[in-house]
């Protein structure tokens, strides 16, 4: 009896210490991330090393520019999970940039606007939304097929966005928001294991909406929406980006109750090069539409 109390309470003592942090856009960085005190920003959640049982929350309502980057595994006892609280709205993590503002568009010569300078972050501009995702921009691969109202452009040499746009874009537009500019992906999961991600709004990335890479074991995808994801370039100018890929290997995945649209190419996606391994990966419940 005197050896069953402790392993329990040696048990007790590793799930009291797990602690729950919380993120909003009226946080801060330098505060503690505790209840009552959050972080601000995706960057400060990214730089913490958290300890298996840990569970950060985001709050409902609020968005999230950049990328998460899962940085540590959680145990077969205490998985590490990312989630929301509060209520309304999913909380958002988008890679985009909001170019909303007439001063953020220069014209150059007749119906040709140019963008202020993009982001260091990225490769190539995956897709452009107008209008609060009522309309799509058309990419095109040469600034002189740019000749219908918003058709776009990305000058890799000067990392800006050319529109074609009948007076200034963002007069034109309500909203406009440049996807993909601060990262391919909006949550990345390299090689992490235990690991839960739910209850939140993926968006406007260039590539992958979520990623999990390199062997990643015993993650759990559930209720998240992935939306307008996907159209940047790779090699050869083939245009890509899953609402949900698995890159190379696999196992003990769980992907259930999402709902995944507007995709580039595919909503979920298992896939790779050369000798792949996959095993235990569950989908079910999930709406798929638009991919």
């Amino acid at each position: 009896m005197k050896k069953l109390l402790i392993g329990l309470f040696l048990i007790l003592s590793i799930v009291a210490n797990a602690t729950t942090y919380y993120v909003a856009n009226a946080g801060s960085d330098a505060a503690t991330g505790l209840i009552g005190a959050p972080w601000q920003t995706l960057t400060k959640v990214n730089s913490v090393s958290f300890s298996a049982g840990d569970i950060v929350l985001f709050n409902r309502g609020d968005t999230f520019r950049g990328y998460l980057y899962v940085p540590t595994s959680g145990n077969s006892s205490n998985r590490i999970t990312f989630g929301a609280y509060g209520s309304g709205d999913l909380p958002i993590i988008m890679t985009a940039l909001d170019k909303s503002d007439t001063g953020d568009w220069t014209n150059t010569t007749g119906n040709i606007w140019r963008s202020a300078l993009l982001s260091s972050a990225h490769t190539d501009v995956g897709n452009l939304w107008y209008n609060n995702d009522a309309i799509a921009g058309v990419k095109r691969t040469t600034l002189g097929a740019c000749v219908n109202q918003g058709d776009f452009y990305h000058g890799d040499s000067d990392d800006r966005v050319y529109m074609y746009s009948v007076g200034n874009p963002a007069t034109f537009y309500s909203h406009i928001e440049i996807g993909g500019v601060q990262a391919d992906e909006c949550i990345k999961l390299y090689n992490k294991d235990y690991i839960n991600v739910q209850d939140i709004h993926i968006k406007y990335s260039g590539n992958n909406g979520i990623i999990l890479e390199s062997g990643c074991d015993n993650v759990t995808l559930e209720r998240l929406e992935i939306s307008y994801c996907g159209g940047r370039y790779w090699s050869g100018g083939t245009r890509m980006g899953n609402g949900i890929q698995m890159w190379m290997s696999a196992s003990n995945i769980i992907i259930r109750n999402n709902y995944i649209h507007d995709i580039y190419d595919a909503g979920i996606s298992p896939q790779g090069q050369g000798a792949l391994t996959y095993s235990n990966i569950l989908m079910h419940n999930n709406i798929i539409t638009n991919c």
